[in-house]
């Protein structure tokens, strides 16, 4: 089952003169860290704000406040005040949201205990970073996925690990997507064990105010709970297909196949064909130079890899026996029969999430 697309994590703002602070000393603000070069004893010259006590602040304070399985941090400086939420986890440990209703149930939350530290509207708060997620239950262990996944890295990111899985794209970039293990994750971060080990999650990751603007549509907390739980799961699946999947329009339907790996193999077998001239040939010799296996994950099925030398200039008999030639050494090898190719894996990805 493949859950419909939910809030993971959330982080809002708001500008230096769109709050105030209520009592630094209420007991609920951690110990203002300053930094500024200054010894242990020393503040700076100037107080950024007062609260509304009249007590002078002169660095950032900071509060964590329980909610449900995680917590709300709250934090304020001099260039504004920022919550980090978990919204998924405030409501239960590993489920995701079921909708939209449940969210704004959490913002609910929120406001409420936001209101004993800053007073500023919550909903007018800028979305500064939004991370979607689903879940879904794999036929096998989630980490063969993830050897996958590994493979199909998108352009201009790299591939960095993630408790529990990996994450395409560095910390800086506006679009992350991390893909792991629910079961290892909730073991190895929240201590929580005895999960199956076939529960997966493949999560967008928004990290800017643009980023969400552009991807889902909304700048505000107050238009993101004007979403529906539809509107989340179609900008969910906008950005898995364009930032892991890049589905070719022409095979989605049928064949899921990516772009990337394609778009290599069209590129490698036209190296072979400016050496060797002769196309039927130059086929052969890229084939058996990447082993039948590497074309079919590369391409996606034996049809497709007769579609694309037909593509690049083969006459159609010769695309099909080539075609038929490299399916027929692929049955021969030893282990082919009970191998399950990464395309296989992808694919299966590609119809829990991206649909």
């Amino acid at each position: 089952m493949t859950t419909a697309a939910s809030v993971d994590k959330l982080e809002l703002h708001a500008a230096r003169d769109t709050f105030r602070v209520l009592d630094i000393g209420s007991g609920l603000w951690h110990k203002q860290h300053i930094v500024q070069g200054l010894t242990h004893d020393d503040k700076p010259v100037q107080a950024w704000a007062i609260d509304a006590k009249g007590t002078p602040i002169y660095g950032q304070v900071s509060a964590q406040i329980p909610m449900g399985n995680t917590v709300l941090a709250v934090s304020a400086n001099s260039y504004g005040v920022r919550l980090t939420v978990n919204p998924n986890k405030a409501v239960h440990a590993y489920l995701p949201l079921q909708n939209t209703a449940q969210l704004g149930e959490v913002i609910t939350e929120v406001e409420r205990a936001v209101s004993r530290l800053v007073s500023t509207d919550v909903l007018g708060m800028a979305t500064k970073r939004i991370d979607l997620c689903r879940q879904a239950n794999t036929s096998e262990p989630v980490w063969k996925y993830a050897e996958a996944m590994r493979t199909c890295k998108p352009p201009r990111k790299q591939v960095f690990p993630e408790p529990g899985g990996l994450r395409y794209g560095t910390a800086k970039q506006s679009v992350q997507t991390a893909f792991y293990d629910l079961g290892r994750r909730a073991a190895e971060v929240d201590h929580i064990d005895g999960l199956p080990d076939n529960i997966a999650r493949l999560e967008p990751r928004f990290n800017s105010v643009q980023s969400v603007s552009k991807h889902m549509g909304v700048g505000t907390v107050r238009q993101l709970l004007e979403l529906s739980t539809g509107d989340l799961t179609a900008a969910y699946v906008r950005s898995v297909n364009t930032e892991v999947f890049r589905l070719m329009p022409a095979t989605a339907s049928h064949v899921g196949q990516f772009v990337i790996p394609y778009a290599q193999a069209v590129q490698q077998l036209q190296v072979f064909i400016d050496a060797y001239g002769r196309r039927r040939i130059a086929a052969s010799r890229w084939r058996a130079a990447l082993g039948s296996d590497n074309v079919l994950q590369m391409v996606g099925s034996f049809d497709r890899y007769a579609a694309m030398l037909r593509d690049q200039g083969l006459e159609r008999t010769a695309a099909w026996r080539e075609a038929r030639q490299a399916e027929q050494d692929w049955k021969l090898m030893p282990t082919a029969k009970k191998k399950v190719s990464a395309s296989a894996y992808i694919r299966e990805l590609q119809e829990h999430f991206a649909a």
